[in-house]
């Protein structure tokens, strides 16, 4: 519930697809990235994840039922 002009406004808020891709066993991985985000080639999330094709055909599944044709998404890579 939110509260505003003095209204309470029911807000549902869905979570978002956050799934990993398989990286290419000859990618070339960029060191900053485990400074930043502490990926890196053997971390659990990136080991287990799918390769691209399956990723995303669930991410198009997942934006086909739950988002409105009258809404605009922002997809960052």
């Amino acid at each position: 519930m939110v509260q505003h002009k003095s209204k309470l406004i029911s807000e549902i808020e869905r979570e978002f697809f956050d799934e990993y891709v398989m990286p290419l066993n000859d990618a070339i991985w960029d060191e900053r990235l485990f400074e930043i985000y502490g990926l890196h080639r053997d971390h659990p999330r990136v080991k287990e994840a799918d390769d691209i094709t399956e990723v995303w055909r669930r991410f198009c599944t997942d934006m086909k039922s739950n988002i409105s044709r009258s809404l605009t998404i922002v997809l960052i890579l």
